[in-house]
């Protein structure tokens, strides 16, 4: 454990910027996979409303610098490569 009184205040914002940091990326995270999981079910209508939500939530987290803007775009791609061969398809 730190000693020093800025070591100490340091340690306190370093848990708090985690814990925020945790929120964002686990909506992201939750957003992608309630996509997947719209194309797995076959709900066309849903699929599209959710991929524009979970661009939004990825988008955000990396405006914010918890992911990096590359990451970002690279999940995006993938996930509208998905939903664009499930529309297709459907």
């Amino acid at each position: 454990m730190a000693n020093i009184e800025s070591a100490i205040k340091r340690a306190r914002q370093n848990v708090k910027k985690a814990a925020h940091n945790r929120k964002y990326k686990t909506t992201a995270k939750e957003s992608i996979k309630n996509v997947t999981k719209a194309i797995s079910s076959g709900k066309k209508d849903d699929v599209t409303m959710l991929l524009n939500v979970s661009k939004k939530n990825i988008l955000s987290s990396a405006s914010k610098g918890i992911i990096h803007k590359k990451t970002a775009a690279r999940k995006i791609s993938r996930l509208q490569r998905k939903v664009n061969s499930f529309l297709k398809t459907a």
